[in-house]
């Protein structure tokens, strides 16, 4: 579509503040020019300007409806390649269309795992799941040794049968109370110690970190710091658990002040008072010994404290699921597997095989207007907040895997602010086809 104008939004950040360093667009004859570009939330540092744009914005801003970067060209045009140099995972790219006087979804971007962080390119799919994650993998350090890495069963598959995998993603920064969970299926163990779990590095040194993993019937939280393998065993638990080849075990690492809980399958199976913390920038990820495991899905939940509101102590409550697996997100020596699609952690609340879906329209003498809008799902007896998801440039939504034990609210909200909220109260789901 040849437009105009052009804006980046729903940046969708898991970091406490938006950073853009450098943005470049380009179309089939080559790099385009904007005639001016600037932002709709004036940044806390840097500057936007037509030459460029290397800015930093506080935390909350990317989230806010009315958050974007507009580009005016003197010339209408088409963007088809992306060059973002941002700690984003995705955006959207829409164009105005003059003769609705509405913007436009033109499509959603993501930043490329395998290629440098500036590469972009469209996806189908909106996902904000591990495969944004993926893209800033480190499989360095802690004696990688003959680890491969496939996808199998929808499942990211680690065959260590030389040594360990040690595999971090600084895309999943754990901060404040956090809790991180993996889901996991050991497929083979030939040395049959049962040895897999958590990996917790730092994300400037993936060689320092925490590992907290089930081995020879016991539960072991070792403390590594600095290069090679060498560990300083920090507990050693005794758990009663009988783990069973080719079954999913879903370990959990939660910070809870002072202390350090684990879980497993939800159970605790125990609370370390008093844990050392060493280090404050851990980030997420997974290990796996002489063995072959296939890692499901990874669950990262922070409550931070908001810099703005201090007194009022105001939480906010990342939560990131999921498993996305493109095939691209091998290293280039390993096998690429396409077709590959997401697996998402179970959700025993509000998960189910129910669908509700319909569409966001502007009311008009001469016929509804299609609109792509913010919208959200409700469980109606508590107004819990059960999915998010935008309409698309034909207004069309939909969540699909939703219990059918509840009724819902859907409210659509006019991020640019000319109208006001849509209710539909009392939705009852449909099953899925």
């Amino acid at each position: 579509m040849l437009a105009t104008r052009w804006r980046l939004v729903r940046f969708q950040v898991l970091d406490p503040v938006l950073s853009v360093h450098a943005l470049q667009m380009s179309d089939v004859n080559g790099v385009l020019s904007p005639a001016s570009m600037a932002a709709t939330v004036a940044p806390s540092s840097g500057t936007v300007t037509a030459a460029g744009v290397d800015a930093v914005w506080p935390a909350g801003v990317a989230a806010q409806p009315g958050f974007a970067l507009v580009l005016e060209f003197s010339t209408a045009v088409t963007p088809t390649q992306y060059n973002l140099d941002a700690n984003a995972i995705e955006l959207s790219l829409e164009y105005y269309d003059a003769a609705t006087q509405r913007w436009v979804l033109h499509a959603t971007v993501a930043r490329q795992a395998g290629q440098s962080s500036a590469v972009w390119r469209p996806v189908s799919t909106s996902t904000l799941l591990l495969a944004g994650a993926l893209s800033r993998i480190s499989t360095a350090g802690l004696g990688m040794s003959g680890v491969g890495l496939s996808v199998q069963d929808g499942a990211l598959q680690a065959s260590t049968t030389d040594w360990y995998a040690a595999i971090a993603s600084p895309y999943l920064t754990l901060q404040g109370n956090w809790s991180y969970s993996l889901r996991v299926a050991m497929q083979s163990d030939a040395m049959n110690r049962r040895h897999f779990g958590i990996y917790l590095p730092r994300t400037s040194n993936i060689n320092s970190g925490y590992r907290i993993a089930l081995l020879d019937g016991q539960l072991v939280i070792h403390r590594f710091q600095g290069v090679g393998v060498v560990a300083t065993q920090l507990h050693a638990i005794t758990v009663n658990q009988t783990i069973v080849l080719g079954v999913q075990y879903e370990i959990t690492a939660a910070r809870d002040g002072a202390d350090l809980l684990i879980k497993l399958n939800g159970v605790q199976l125990a609370r370390v008072v008093g844990f050392e913390f060493a280090y404050a920038d851990l980030c997420g990820g997974l290990f796996a010994y002489q063995s072959v495991c296939r890692f499901y899905s990874a669950a990262v939940e922070r409550t931070v404290e908001a810099d703005e509101y201090p007194a009022a102590r105001v939480l906010s409550t990342l939560k990131h699921d999921g498993l996305v697996l493109p095939s691209d997100v091998l290293p280039a020596t390993e096998t690429r597997c396409a077709g590959v699609h997401p697996v998402r952690a179970l959700d025993v609340e509000v998960g189910g095989q129910g669908c509700i879906y319909g569409t966001v329209e502007l009311y008009a003498q001469a016929g509804n207007i299609p609109l792509p809008r913010r919208v959200r799902l409700y469980r109606s007896r508590d107004g819990l907040l059960v999915r998010e998801t935008w309409s698309d440039a034909q207004g069309n939504y939909r969540f699909d895997h939703i219990s059918q034990r509840y009724t819902y609210d859907v409210i659509a909200w006019d991020h640019e602010g000319l109208q006001q909220s849509v209710v539909a109260n009392d939705l009852t789901p449909e099953v899925m086809p």
